[in-house]
């Protein structure tokens, strides 16, 4: 069984999702982009105004992985804190959430395996679907990541910003925070509910979700920003001292409005099954 996926248009306007099981991407190209919180705004060595340089060209998923997908994958859905009836009435396509940062890596090379693309992640030791919590955390230090690999992959920190902003060379802070409402499930529109995904407007190049309706993982330790200047970011820079979380980005259903801007980081354990948070594949692009 293979796992097919198609390029969506890189502007906005309507994506239909026919077969929900596929994933719709977008191609983001390689060059430098600017991310962060604005100067204007004093950062901190967290969070950090920098320009990024990528030399290769990614995608990435239009859309949350959604239960549709999951399900291809796996066929029993997440346990923790989603044992509820609510579960059973949502669509095929709402986000799959409850979800570890382990599942997600196991997720990741299961999807890049059933379409005949080469792993990105090397696991070591008893790293399996039934991995417990303390296990999860202390072996997802040893989880290798090839990033020439052409398989799926969580985004780094850098490639989410990147294609959160449209992959534009200079972000604007505007678009988002004046009218999110048009583009996010958030606290005060969500109704305390997470949503099927597509059902607000999607960003530049055809992104739904990247604020709101839930977390997203990435894939590097969370970690301090070394510098305002950087080229293919696929590791942690300044390691924190006994802090051995992983970045969520986007914010979710219950987030306030002024927490929903991309460059707003936040943080959880891999072992962390959340309702909350869930995720979105990537790949390097090698056509």
């Amino acid at each position: 069984m293979h796992w097919f996926f198609h390029l969506i248009a890189c502007q906005s306007g309507e994506v239909r999702f026919e077969q929900p099981e596929l994933i719709a991407a977008a191609l983001v190209p390689k060059g430098t982009y600017e991310i962060g919180i604005p100067t204007s705004m004093y950062p901190t060595d967290t969070l950090l105004s920098r320009r990024v340089t990528l030399t290769y060209d990614y995608l990435i998923a239009a859309t949350e992985v959604t239960l549709a997908q999951w399900l291809r994958v796996r066929p029993e859905l997440p346990a923790q804190y989603c044992t509820d009836d609510e579960l059973q009435v949502l669509s095929r396509n709402h986000p799959v959430r409850c979800v570890s940062w382990c599942e997600a890596v196991l997720f990741s090379n299961a999807v890049s395996r059933m379409d005949g693309l080469e792993p990105a992640y090397e696991v070591v030791g008893d790293f399996d679907w039934d991995i417990s919590a303390i296990h999860c955390n202390e072996r997802a230090q040893f989880v290798r990541l090839d990033p020439k690999a052409s398989g799926w992959r969580l985004p780094t920190e850098a490639e989410w910003e990147i294609a959160a902003h449209g992959a534009q060379a200079k972000p604007n802070f505007e678009r988002i925070e004046k009218s999110p409402e048009k583009m996010a499930w958030f606290k005060e529109t969500s109704d305390n509910r997470v949503h099927a995904v597509a059902t607000r407007e999607p960003n530049e190049i055809g992104l739904f979700d990247m604020s709101g309706n839930v977390f997203e993982w990435t894939w590097e330790r969370y970690a301090a920003y070394r510098s305002t200047q950087v080229t293919d970011p696929f590791h942690f820079e300044v390691l924190i001292p006994q802090i051995y979380t992983r970045p969520i980005k986007g914010g979710g259903f219950m987030t306030p409005k002024e927490k929903l801007p991309v460059y707003s980081r936040a943080n959880a354990s891999p072992s962390l099954r959340h309702g909350s948070i869930g995720f979105r594949l990537v790949r390097t692009w090698a056509p």
